[in-house]
């Protein structure tokens, strides 16, 4: 009974350490990392490896105090985009930047821009509506012209308003 107890263990052991080294050989590959981030249950897990990674940073301290994740993310990161993505964070504000660093990294976001990573043509099909909508949410964005007018039609109500009480 003990011998088969210590043979599922050292079975269970294996294959852990099976998983761990595949993992780490994945990881060295971006081609073979985009292909996996096509499946949802990868992308999410990947996700957390990679939310996990930055909270460790954070405690070990290798992380400068004031930096979004969004910038830790970036920091390995090279080439044209990263280059542009870093210059467009370097003329916000802290609050802009922490702002737009929770829309793309909190909760999906990170997963959506994986996702957007991975498919066949590389993310180059253009913004849909969920994009557009995501970019004119960040801070320092125009609003909307919807919200504008809603905005309009409330300032011109208070004021009619405002005008029959005197």
């Amino acid at each position: 009974m003990l011998s088969t107890v210590l043979i599922v263990l050292a079975v269970i052991a294996a294959v852990g350490l099976v998983l761990a080294a595949g993992a780490a050989v994945v990881v060295r590959r971006p081609a073979l990392v985009a292909r996996l981030a096509r499946f949802a249950p990868i992308r999410r897990l990947m996700a957390r490896m990679t939310t996990g990674q930055i909270r460790r940073a954070r405690r070990r301290g290798d992380v400068p105090a004031g930096t979004t994740d969004l910038e830790v993310v970036l920091a390995g990161e090279t080439g044209a985009e990263a280059q542009a993505a870093k210059a467009m964070i370097a003329r916000m504000n802290p609050r802009q930047r922490a702002e737009l660093s929770r829309r793309t990294l909190g909760a999906d976001g990170l997963a959506a821009l994986m996702e957007a990573a991975a498919t066949p043509d590389g993310g180059d099909a253009g913004p849909g509506r969920a994009d557009r909508r995501r970019v004119a949410a960040v801070a320092g964005a125009p609003a909307p012209r919807s919200a504008q007018r809603r905005k309009a039609v409330a300032k011109r109500r208070a004021a009619r308003k405002a005008g029959r009480r005197h």
